[in-house]
């Protein structure tokens, strides 16, 4: 008997929601009554921005303005609305303006049809300005760039080398200094590239919300094949009495010449400046500076070399001059890995080798100390299509006592294979 009940309960509570529900539609289609409803955080554009120009002001960036609007209209349609139904506008070209807040009257451009605001005259938005303020900086370049072995960067040019940026005086003094910024890999010869300007504080922050003008610098690098060359270190003047040299051996046994191909063509060697060895008492190290030829320069930068020198005891009963100990190169095969640079993002790339044999010489010494992971091997896909592809293998390699003698191959066989949809 109570389950019958509680069944009955349920059919008449069922009724009384549907026929609720038919009554509501009723009211809402039919009858359709007058309704208010107020619409939450309807956005508000700033328009005529020029104006601020006559006022010598600014707009202090982030503003977010909007308002509420309080509705009327019928059931039906007031529902319905959302802020993205109306155009709200506040005009600067239309009121006085001052620097700090600004309680401006906004402008109703839009709304759906049948849709009374109430009090839209009362509508206002607060702006905050600032003092309008610009200025002239340097650029500098903070772009890092790598070349290909054998070829190094001769000249780095900015065009233009300042440009202005203006805005709201509170933002201007947060930049320190504007700059291009970047990475350049794999350059074998001259090349121009446009970089956006950017404006940053004293921790490198990019300063937003300023205009900068111009928005681009263009970068020019120029670059000079290398030539290396051994080190040969000049000696004058005698041992003291009873001693012979052992050895002269310099920190840096070879240097790479930058200059014009037609004169490194001439260049076989680098002399010291002379060092007297008169002057040497017993061994020593000895700083000695390097003649460097005309119209060239060395790409490491140095200028001189450390020489240590060694004597022994003469036989004073050979009269065959000493020679000192000549320190041979050796050389090594070690097998690196090659990297993939600037593949299509639509494509895979399969590689027909994933090692490359490269031959190094120097010094023993310095040949122990190489990390192999400081010299890369990298092919560059920029640009290339789908397809079997036969390129260049470029190794960077920033040991300056270390010479790359062979790379085997120097080339690989690359595929590119268009990715699918999973």
């Amino acid at each position: 008997m109570d389950k019958k009940n509680k069944n009955q309960t349920l059919i008449v509570k069922l009724i009384c929601l549907a026929l609720s529900f038919g009554l509501w539609m009723y009211i809402l289609n039919v009858e359709n009554p007058v309704k208010e409803y107020k619409v939450e955080n309807v956005p508000v554009e700033i328009i005529n921005q020029d104006a601020l120009k006559e006022y010598n002001l600014a707009l202090v960036p982030n503003q977010k303005l909007s308002v509420n609007l309080n509705l009327e209209g019928p059931a039906s349609e007031v529902y319905r609305v959302k802020p993205d139904d109306f155009k709200v506008v506040v005009n600067l070209a239309s009121y006085a303006l001052r620097k700090g807040e600004n309680n401006i009257p906004v402008e109703i451009l839009t709304c759906p049809s049948n849709i009374n605001i109430k009090k839209d005259s009362f509508l206002r938005v607060n702006i905050v300005l600032d003092d309008y303020s610009e200025k002239t900086l340097p650029i500098e370049s903070k772009v890092k760039i790598l070349t290909v072995q054998g070829i190094y960067i001769d000249k780095v040019i900015i065009n233009p080398t300042t440009a202005t940026i203006s805005g709201a005086q509170e933002q201007l003094d947060k930049v320190k200094k504007l700059m291009v910024d970047g990475k350049i890999e794999n350059v074998e010869k001259d090349m121009d590239i446009a970089l956006p300007i950017k404006a940053v504080d004293e921790n490198g922050d990019v300063i937003k919300d300023i205009k900068i003008s111009p928005t681009t610098a263009k970068l020019s690098l120029t670059v000079k094949k290398g030539k290396q060359v051994p080190v040969n270190v000049i000696t004058k003047g005698e041992p003291g009495e009873g001693l012979a040299i052992k050895s002269i051996i310099p920190d840096i046994n070879k240097v790479e010449l930058l200059g014009d191909e037609e004169i490194l063509n001439k260049i076989n060697q680098v002399d010291t400046e002379p060092i007297d060895l008169s002057t040497l008492a017993d061994n020593s190290e000895v700083t000695a500076v390097l003649k460097i030829p005309s119209d060239t320069t060395v790409a490491s930068g140095i200028n001189q070399v450390k020489v240590k020198i060694a004597f022994s005891n003469k036989n004073i009963n050979n009269n065959t001059p000493s020679q000192p100990a000549v320190i041979p190169n050796i050389t090594k095969e070690v097998n690196l890995p090659i990297n993939l640079k600037n593949v299509p993002k639509e494509y895979e790339a399969k590689l027909e080798g994933e090692k490359v044999k490269v031959k190094l010489s120097g010094l023993e010494s310095d040949i122990n100390e190489i990390k192999l992971e400081q010299i890369v091997c990298s092919v560059d896909l920029s640009g290339m299509s789908e397809g079997e592809h036969i390129t260049k293998i470029n190794i960077t390699n920033p040991y300056n006592n270390i010479k790359v003698e062979e790379i085997n191959p120097n080339e690989v066989k690359i595929k590119l294979i268009k990715k699918t949809n999973q």
